[in-house]
């Protein structure tokens, strides 16, 4: 926990102390505001947050108990189209035991600048939308009327929370710069938080106030109640969002965890105080240990156990693996808790991810085998931060398999997958083991190549202006797994998908191996690309547009670390044949680069007068490399993008 000890008595009631005058009172826009057509801190900017506003506090019902108010205001400058996406609003809300969080009090404007009068909409609340989302979430989501380059628009909502546990979080810094952020805490006696504090160390506004409560709740009329009020000023756009795992693990936020509740009656309940205590507490649970040990009974009716004990163990896994994947569909719902109980899930064929996991688990240790649930966040869901044992960081359940002192990491809500392979969603950092009397945390990784080879043909045909191409494509481990997932095999999205990169047409395209996890995925096809021809030249990319053409690390320096998940080897072979009453002019230069971060390499041979045959390999080395490194990887990318793209010259004769 944060000490709060430095106390600062800055008090903001608006922002004028900068170039442009910006007000940060609802309700009021200042000709600056409307006027501004770029933001000098950042020109390339689409949009700003002029002021982020929230607080949170406690109410208190003599008939509900104590309730959590969470109320924000904001105001957002529109500098261009590509800034339109932030007028629309997705407002999430907490439910459990159909109890749901309350949103009321929403006001929203939109003002704009119209022949040099200052023009008003109001948003007719009766657009606001809900949407169910996975989990315990609901959304309540709504778009900004009347928005245009220029617009400045401003909203202000309210949320009303019995979920004392769920004191709002949050977020300083977003994708667009944010000229104000301010987060105002009113904490009751009755319920201990911590907070942790990423991406910054230091705030411009810091304030600890104690403030009376006069009698208005229960308990001792002198009790006080303590406010905590944190303020950023000039916070800088997030805005290098390539290889990372969730923009939530580096933005600068705060994050509001209950530790404790002091009762009326004097006693006071711990919130999973270790993780010992979380992980006894999930293996008493109803839909985890206790889903886990049904599961173990109820194999009997579903598998022939005996049959199956006679075979090696890793036979035994990759069948009940395969089982479950064939047998259960996955519902689309991450947790790591399952939310329907055994019955109806077999009765339904189909659960969330804890649901075809947990079962898994059970079924692996029918048969015998050491299997574990291992509860981790998805990459989407951000990182664990391993110091403070809160459930809430998990999202998801995966199993590990002991066999023979060698470990499996298994996932059965994904066909695609390999049987001993957990999807790249899953890879993480790590996960919690859920076994008895221990606390081990698993490491989620993959150091095993994934890979793409590519071989290409191609015969010019130089009245038509175009390269008759055949192209074959061989991918292996996640990068079959990614091209399966992203295109079901579908030959007319396969098509789009290579016409989209440059090429003119596509014919015979025909796949191999989709439904098979554990042999390459094959795709190949014929097809024309545009020929280059300038006075009696003709220049070739020997990969035609299948590299890598700009690279994706644009930043000069990163302060995080470049995660790719896992280590990448893309290989390209290419046949050139040459047209008669032509002749090579120039070749690109061959090249080498061989360390422990990147391996490239580049052969551009000619075979006799008629062919020339070039070949690029390249591979990332490791999945993860750090902040330190981020300079190397780039100029490497850098490296790869000019030798691979390089053009083979052919003169006329």
């Amino acid at each position: 926990m944060k000490s709060l000890i430095l106390l600062l008595t800055i008090h903001l009631t608006a922002i004028c102390s900068y170039a442009q005058n910006f007000s940060n009172e609802f309700g009021r826009v200042t000709n600056d505001e409307m006027t501004m057509t770029s933001y000098p801190k950042d020109n390339g900017a689409d949009a700003i947050i002029i002021y982020d506003i929230g607080r949170s506090y406690f109410s208190y019902d003599y008939d509900k108990g104590f309730e959590v108010i969470f109320e924000r205001k904001m105001k957002i400058k529109i500098l261009k189209k590509s800034g339109f996406s932030w007028a629309e609003f997705s407002i999430p809300l907490y439910q459990e035991n159909y109890q749901l969080e309350r949103l009321f009090d929403v006001k929203c404007t939109t003002y704009n600048l119209e022949n040099n009068r200052l023009s008003k909409t109001v948003l007719d609340n009766k657009t606001i939308y809900e949407e169910k989302s996975t989990g315990n979430w609901v959304y309540k989501k709504l778009a900004m009327p009347d928005v245009k380059e220029g617009s400045v628009i401003e909203i202000s909502y309210c949320i009303n929370s019995p979920y004392l546990f769920n004191l709002h979080d949050w977020q300083f810094q977003h994708t667009i710069p944010t000229v104000y952020s301010e987060y105002t805490v009113k904490i009751t006696p009755f319920y201990e938080y911590v907070y942790i504090l990423q991406g910054t160390n230091k705030f411009d506004v810091l304030n600890k106030s104690i403030e009376s409560n006069n009698g208005s709740h229960p308990g001792p009329e002198d009790y006080k109640n303590v406010v905590y009020q944190f303020g950023i000023k000039d916070v800088s756009a997030f805005k290098d969002e390539s290889y990372i795992t969730s923009i939530n693990d580096y933005i600068m936020q705060i994050d509001f965890q209950l530790t404790q509740i002091h009762r009326l009656d004097g006693t006071k309940k711990e919130i999973i105080s270790t993780w010992p205590k979380l992980i006894d507490d999930l293996l008493k649970h109803q839909d985890f240990g206790k889903y886990v040990n049904s599961s173990e009974k109820s194999a009997k009716d579903l598998l022939n156990i005996p049959e199956l004990t006679s075979k090696p163990k890793i036979s035994q896994l990759e069948e009940i693996v395969n089982f479950v994947k064939n047998n259960y569909k996955w519902n689309g719902y991450n947790s790591y808790i399952a939310e329907k109980n055994l019955r109806t899930f077999q009765k339904d064929k189909s659960g969330n991810s804890a649901n075809i996991n947990l079962f898994l688990a059970g079924l692996l240790r029918a048969a015998g085998l050491k299997a574990y649930p291992v509860i981790i966040s998805t990459r989407n869901h951000g990182k664990i931060a391993s110091d403070y044992p809160f459930a809430h960081y998990f999202n998801y359940t995966i199993v590990m398999v002991e066999i023979d002192d060698k470990i499996f990491v298994t996932d059965a809500t994904e066909p695609l997958c390999p049987y001993h392979t957990i999807p790249p969603k899953c890879i993480n950092d790590k996960g919690l083991i859920i076994k008895k009397d221990s606390q081990d945390w698993l490491t989620l990784s993959n150091g095993e190549f994934s890979a793409i080879e590519e071989k290409i043909v191609l015969k010019i045909n130089e009245k038509a202006d175009t390269i008759n191409c055949g192209v074959s494509i061989n991918s292996t481990g996640y990068d079959a797994f990614d091209l399966k997932s992203d295109y079901n095999n579908d030959t007319e999205k396969l098509e789009k998908k290579y016409l989209d990169n440059h090429f003119l047409q596509i014919d015979s395209l025909k796949t191999m191996n989709y439904e098979d996890p554990l042999k390459p995925y094959i795709i190949s096809f014929n097809a024309k690309y545009p020929l280059e021809s300038i006075d009696n030249k003709l220049y070739i990319s020997p990969f035609l547009s299948e590299v890598m053409t700009s690279n994706p690390l644009k930043q000069q320096n990163r302060q995080y670390p470049v995660d790719m998940v896992y280590p990448q080897r893309r290989i390209y072979n290419a046949t050139i044949l040459i047209p008669e009453n032509y002749k090579i002019e120039s070749l690109p230069q061959n090249h080498t680069i061989n360390n422990d971060l990147f391996t490239m390499g580049y052969q551009a041979t000619k075979i006799n007068n008629k062919t020339i045959v070039v070949r690029g390999v390249y591979a990332t080395n490791k999945a993860v490399y750090s902040s330190e490194e981020y300079g190397k990887i780039r100029f490497f990318f850098n490296e790869l993008i000019e030798k691979f793209n390089a053009k083979i010259v052919l003169s006329k004769n």
